[in-house]
């Protein structure tokens, strides 16, 4: 099922899925996670019928369906690739699917990356995955989180009412 999920193909997983029982490792979440951020990038000009927006679709369709099936493959690594690769539109996706599975430890990794953003950053709290008020007075200190961007910290000081 791996393959058919490398190469999203839909009616051949929906096949094993019906008639096989192995099921999948988390690789093909984690490889269609990046096929929509690279689909998504910054800069990609986006015109309608685009075939970067019909990849999009279809990881939203695949990711969807292995989620119903396979939620297992929904690791906190997931979220931070998300993340990293600043793809607001899969976040908030990964976060309404299943905010749970990607609280603490997840969200420790992806801002001590010093990648997130605070668009990013704002989309995890609005799901409702965000640091407790002690942890965000801990990383807004200089001598803890000196890599720490100045839209990070202004999102932390708002959520936390740390002005």
């Amino acid at each position: 099922m791996d393959q058919a999920i490398r190469f999203r193909q839909i009616e051949i997983i929906r096949f094993l899925h019906e008639n096989r029982r192995e099921g999948c490792s988390s690789m093909p979440v984690l490889d269609t996670c990046l096929h929509w951020a690279e689909s998504a990038k910054p800069g990609r000009e986006k015109k309608k019928g685009d075939k970067h927006e019909q990849a999009i679709k279809q990881d939203k369709e695949l990711l969807s369906f292995l989620h119903r099936h396979y939620p297992k493959g929904f690791v906190p690594f997931v979220m931070y690739v998300a993340c990293l690769y600043r793809c607001i539109q899969l976040v908030r996706f990964l976060v309404a699917l299943r905010p749970e599975s990607y609280s603490h430890p997840a969200l420790m990794h992806i801002t001590a990356s010093e990648v997130t953003d605070a668009e990013t950053l704002s989309s995890l709290y609005e799901g409702g995955i965000r640091f407790t008020d002690d942890e965000a007075q801990l990383m807004l200190d200089p001598t803890r989180s000196p890599g720490l961007q100045v839209g990070v910290q202004a999102v932390l000081r708002e959520m936390h009412r740390l002005l």
